[in-house]
């Protein structure tokens, strides 16, 4: 084989490689953390939580709550106007973990209903 086809082999598997690491890594279930073991250490890390939702409110641009476990509770920011919630509901939320205004929040990127 000369050096052009070795190159195009190489570039073909690379994008191959990257294009099923982007796939699995959506895919793979994050462990459920207890909201009480979120801290200081965890800002800017992406955490899988579950819990009621507690006194929730909207925005024009925005959506949030706070949610419970048995552990603890933490705030939860969505940037979608559309999100409706109620009182009580058990959800997952996964997202990165900020801080904002002294306290500890979730920046939720992703909802599901349990």
């Amino acid at each position: 084989m000369n050096e052009k086809n070795l190159f195009q082999i190489s570039l073909c598997c690379s994008f191959a490689g990257v294009l099923l690491l982007g796939i699995f890594s959506y895919t793979l279930d994050m462990p459920l953390a207890a909201i009480q073991d979120i801290t200081d250490k965890d800002v800017g890390d992406i955490v899988f939580i579950e819990g009621h939702v507690e006194h929730f409110s909207k925005s024009l641009t925005s959506s949030s709550f706070s949610l419970h476990d048995e552990t603890g509770s933490i705030k939860v920011v969505i940037f979608d106007s559309n999100l409706d919630l109620e009182k009580e509901s058990l959800i997952s939320v996964r997202g990165t973990v900020d801080r904002y205004n002294g306290e500890l929040e979730i920046q939720g990127k992703k909802i599901i209903l349990v």
